[in-house]
């Protein structure tokens, strides 16, 4: 899968991860594709933290917060909205998912950002 230019992709970080989106509006809640469960999987071993992958309800929403530059949103009534162009992009569902299971760390301030490989790295979001 073709990579996002890393200003974008540290715009996301920005923008993305510190604004509250309403999944309601707009969103369409989703049942995971079997590669979310993967992904997951993949996360909570880079990060060493386990987390409930069940709990989280999924959104798919044509725009974020008004803006083109975010492309997915954690909440923390443990929502996570994605972009409908970056959806099954591996890179911004793995970045939500480290938020989840952080239990949000929206300023990205956790080894396991690093660790990872996701600090600032969502795509065009959060």
């Amino acid at each position: 899968m073709r990579r996002p230019p890393r200003a974008l992709i540290a715009l996301l970080a920005v923008l993305g991860c510190e604004t509250p989106v309403d999944p309601i509006e707009g969103a369409i809640e989703i049942t995971p594709p079997p590669a979310y469960s993967e992904w997951w999987d993949d996360t909570e071993r880079c990060a060493r933290i386990s987390g409930d992958f069940l709990g989280v309800r999924w959104f798919v929403a044509f725009e974020l917060d008004g803006s083109d530059e975010v492309v997915g949103q954690w909440t923390e009534r443990r929502e996570i909205i994605l972009r409908s162009d970056t959806w099954l992009d591996s890179i911004v569902v793995r970045h939500e998912i480290l938020h989840d299971l952080l239990g949000g760390d929206r300023g990205h301030e956790g080894p396991e950002w690093d660790t990872c490989d996701l600090r600032g790295r969502s795509l065009p979001g959060g």
